[in-house]
């Protein structure tokens, strides 16, 4: 016996449009977010005869929802550190970032955890300062010359956010960062250069921990 004319048709074309129905489900639960930062950073310096100052901090995270209170992604940041005696350290650094979502507060107001594990890029430039020649054993004018060097880090804090337009949101985090693994002639000792011969220099120190204070603008899906 067969069938009503196009019924086939019809059957194929309820599962086709089923299956269009169900995918673009799949993409509208997909939560995700990504925002621009800014702020104030202190680094703590150890193991060496220097500190570090309050500098600026600017960010970029995102993140997409690996379940309902848990959210995956990658930060990348950029600080100046100020350092007694020296010019400004530039540091960068990027690596992965996680988020649990806290329910500490409702309506238009989310808060959360995070923590992360990342590298973090350092540069000290060039600097002139007043050095005890090593020959005459007087001051004398010396240059110290750049260094880079750089460190494992992992920041971890919590933040809240408030959507004042959906999507669009305003941020702040408080958070530090541990640093582990230093490496390169940052950390090592410099090397400075008189009239009469190079003398190293005791470093500045490790860069152990920083605190930070962010604010952010980003959107959230």
């Amino acid at each position: 016996m067969r069938g009503v004319p196009g019924t086939r048709h019809v059957a194929a074309a309820s599962i086709f449009a089923s299956l269009v129905t169900v995918a673009a489900d799949g993409r509208a639960q997909v939560r995700w977010d990504a925002e621009v930062q800014g702020g104030a950073n202190e680094r703590v310096l150890t193991s060496g005869v220097g500190s570090a100052g309050l500098g600026p901090i600017v960010g970029l995270k995102a993140h997409a929802a690996l379940l309902p209170l848990v959210r995956v992604g990658v930060y990348g940041a950029y600080d100046v550190s100020p350092s007694s005696g020296e010019r400004p350290r530039r540091i960068a650094s990027a690596g992965l970032d996680a988020r649990l979502a806290l329910p500490l507060l409702k309506g238009d107001w989310h808060s959360w955890a995070f923590v992360g594990a990342g590298y973090a890029g350092v540069y000290a430039p060039s600097y002139a300062t007043s050095l005890v020649d090593p020959a005459t054993r007087v001051a004398a004018p010396g240059l110290v010359g750049g260094g880079g060097g750089g460190f494992v880090e992992v920041p971890l804090g919590v933040g809240a956010a408030y959507r004042f337009r959906r999507p669009w949101e305003l941020s702040v985090e408080l958070g530090g960062k541990l640093g582990f693994l230093h490496s390169g002639s940052v950390y090592d000792g410099r090397t400075a250069t008189t009239g009469t011969g190079d003398v190293h220099l005791d470093p500045a120190g490790n860069d152990t921990w920083a605190i930070s204070l962010i604010v952010g603008v980003g959107i959230d899906r």
